[in-house]
């Protein structure tokens, strides 16, 4: 097969398993195996071990892993891997991609050749887009020498694979942002009617407190009662608190 079909394969593979799969780890895993694939086929044999996407929230101004959303990368500012993927996510917007954390633009490279690569493993930073604008991170990791991709065509399949990526992800955001919306105006109407019928606060607190628990889950939430005979304040919620600084 010819090196020009082997790239649409692979583009038409990727935008194959993104309609297909929702999934995030799946949908890693299998780009995973089409991009290992087209190595295999191609003149461009390098192994890839590992694709991994970031995404930025802008509100929190952290990075979290796609397929574990439940995890942030955490910064230490002692220079560490993590560190260098948030000051990344910063300059994309202004280059095309990073190669082991050197920044380049597309439209200056005359020479791919001139991009510095190791000999064992090496890793290229691709920018993911909504309107232009870097949101988050596509990762691909290679154990070994990436030589034989330098070149502006495979940097260009590249480019189309991570705007179908964008698109994708994008659309994962949005239908997980909508449900969020349903189901907590749906809990809000719940604590309205639970209101309405009971008077107890020992029952009524820790239900509400379970229910907005489930929205606000990246952040602590502690509900207090005033006692009105010596005005102090008491933790209802969550009554398993062993926090002496919140106590």
């Amino acid at each position: 097969m010819k090196q020009e079909n082997l790239e649409l394969n692979l583009l038409s593979n990727v935008s194959k398993t993104l309609t297909e799969n929702s999934d995030p780890t799946e949908i890693l895993t299998l780009l995973e195996r089409i991009f290992n694939k087209f190595g295999r086929l191609s003149n461009k044999f390098v192994d890839l071990k590992k694709i991994n996407i970031y995404i930025h929230d802008e509100n929190t101004k952290t990075l979290r892993d796609f397929s574990k959303s439940w995890i942030v990368l955490e910064q230490t500012g002692a220079n560490t891997y993590n560190d260098k993927l948030y000051l990344v996510i910063t300059q994309l917007s202004q280059f095309s991609f990073f190669v082991n954390g050197i920044p380049y633009k597309m439209e200056e490279l005359t020479n791919f050749s001139n991009i510095k690569i190791n000999n064992e493993e090496n890793t290229i930073l691709f920018p993911l887009k909504r309107h232009n604008q870097p949101f988050g991170i596509l990762e691909l990791i290679f154990p070994n020498s990436i030589k034989n991709l330098l070149d502006s065509d495979f940097f260009m399949m590249l480019s189309i694979a991570s705007y179908q990526i964008s698109l994708k992800i994008q659309n994962t955001i949005l239908a997980e942002q909508m449900q969020k919306n349903i189901d907590f105006h749906k809990s809000m109407k719940d604590i309205a009617k639970i209101i309405e019928t009971q008077y107890e606060l020992n029952y009524i607190i820790p239900i509400i407190g379970e229910m907005i628990d489930r929205f606000v889950s990246n952040h602590l939430v502690y509900v207090f009662l005033r006692n009105e005979e010596d005005e102090q304040f008491k933790l209802v919620w969550p009554s398993a608190c062993r926090d002496t600084n919140i106590l």
